[in-house]
């Protein structure tokens, strides 16, 4: 994850996220990831996050394509479903590699913590896969589009 991109300094306005999105946001846990391969096509994987009010952060391992994707383009979408509310939200913004160890330490005790998967409680699958290190991506949302579509 060495490469640069023309994409990192891209200047952006801070999303405004109003009070019903954050409600939902902080409420719920997994999503949807969207990323732009090299090659220019989507990639799209479900992933478990933490939002903090701010940001959404993602944990993965170094060498998914998802890393290497947000390494090379740093543009992402987010998207979240609620089939018992209908609601949704998506988000899109702009992801980076987060360095402060603290913060990094206690998310990721957040992210890996046993959850429940139909009958089987298990670890997240983030930590069953071998594909190097963990890499803590902090997702800055730059638009979010929040609906509620309950009758």
């Amino acid at each position: 994850m060495q490469q640069s991109s023309p994409y990192k300094h891209e200047p952006v306005q801070p999303t405004i996220l109003d009070g019903s999105a954050r409600i939902f946001l902080a409420k719920h846990d997994l999503a949807v990831l969207s990323t732009i391969g090299y090659d220019g096509w989507p990639h799209s994987a479900a992933v478990h996050y933490v939002f903090n009010g701010d940001h959404l952060y993602v944990l993965t391992k170094a060498d998914t394509q998802k890393a290497r994707d947000i390494e090379t383009n740093n543009k992402v979408a987010v998207t979240i479903y609620d089939t018992a509310s209908v609601e949704t939200i998506q988000l899109i913004g702009l992801a980076s590699v987060e360095t402060d160890r603290a913060l990094m330490q206690r998310i990721f005790v957040d992210l890996t913590r046993l959850r429940r998967y139909g009958i089987h409680v298990q670890a997240p699958p983030v930590t069953q896969t071998r594909q190097g290190d963990y890499v803590l991506i902090r997702i800055h949302p730059t638009r979010a589009h929040f609906r509620s579509y309950a009758a």
